[in-house]
């Protein structure tokens, strides 16, 4: 009879235990939209006055920074981003990093020594088929989360899209995480689609230079 050899319990098992699966979350979905800006046969009202819109400047980029992390923090947008990060996008936003600056289609809303909301406009340099590259797109739209719900959004965003109609701009490009419903909703309501769209006439020339 063959003595069977006796197992070191030192010496781990010819078969060791498989590698745990580390699961990468998934990204989240994010959609173009475009609202396509139509001219008006009639004079338009001028969107109501925000009290404290003014042109953005380069002067606010820490308030602007320090609003970005307010804006998203618990939203579906929120990546544990700290302060650091955020001046870094506002650095790369003013750096035209992420498509020229539309400095004058680009507001922010002031509340005292803050800023309690901003929309900030760029020139998309890579747009998908069909569109041009050069058009309107919509960077940014943020709210405190002390202004939210008062509007601030809407109006910041009803300005700046009569002020592209102004120009003869033909469209306003954005993209938006798909599970961030309220966005979603209120960009339906000005009338953006599932995009991207384009269409006859090109990106407006003649953005004004920086602040």
């Amino acid at each position: 009879m063959l003595a069977l050899p006796r197992r070191n319990p030192r010496v781990p098992p010819n078969n060791p235990k498989p590698t745990p699966t580390i699961l990468t979350p998934m990204p989240t979905p994010r959609d173009w939209m475009t609202l396509s800006i139509r001219p008006c046969a009639v004079p338009r009202h001028a969107p109501a006055a925000i009290p404290g819109l003014r042109p953005f400047k380069t002067s606010d980029a820490e308030a602007l920074a320090r609003l970005m992390l307010e804006s998203y923090r618990g939203s579906v947008d929120d990546g544990g981003e700290t302060l650091d990060d955020a001046r870094r996008d506002v650095n790369k936003l003013i750096a035209d990093d992420f498509g020229a600056m539309d400095w004058g289609a680009s507001i922010v809303v002031e509340a005292g020594d803050i800023l309690s909301s901003a929309t900030i406009v760029t020139r998309d340099r890579v747009a998908p088929p069909p569109l041009a590259a050069g058009e309107a797109f919509l960077a940014f739209s943020m709210t405190a989360p002390a202004w939210k719900r008062q509007g601030l959004a809407r109006s910041g965003l009803s300005h700046v899209i009569e002020l592209l109609r102004s120009r003869g701009e033909p469209r306003l490009h954005l993209v938006v995480t798909r599970t961030n419903t309220p966005a979603v909703m209120l960009y339906q309501s000005l009338g953006f689609e599932n995009g991207p769209i384009g269409g006859e006439g090109g990106p407006h020339q003649s953005a004004p230079s920086v602040q």
